[in-house]
């Protein structure tokens, strides 16, 4: 996935964040397969250093979720599709979006 690709997730997230805070699979559906429980709780598992795990899109089929990570000073931005991921080093103006929308790590 290119930089411009995670960038438009990234700013979905903040987005979204900045609206309704973190969002999970139960905010975005009203009954959620087990099948993407399955998904979501293998993310969780494989990051733990994730930090504020999201739903940024979702339709019946799929969701995109993201999450930051932490690396000594460094925050990067992890996106995951059905179909591809990405992961982004956050530079100073993408820091100042995080503290706008209320993200502190």
């Amino acid at each position: 996935m290119n930089r411009a690709k995670i960038r438009a997730y990234f700013d979905r997230y903040t987005y979204n964040f900045g609206f309704e805070g973190v969002r999970t699979l139960d905010n975005c559906y009203k009954e959620c397969s087990t099948t993407k429980r399955a998904i979501w709780q293998d993310h969780k598992n494989k990051n733990p250093g994730a930090k504020y795990m999201s739903v940024i899109t979702h339709n019946c089929q799929s969701f995109t979720m993201g999450w930051l990570e932490k690396d000594g000073d460094d925050i990067y931005f992890r996106v995951e599709t059905r179909a591809d991921s990405g992961k982004m080093l956050l530079g100073p103006n993408e820091k100042v979006e995080l503290k706008r929308q209320g993200i502190w790590l």
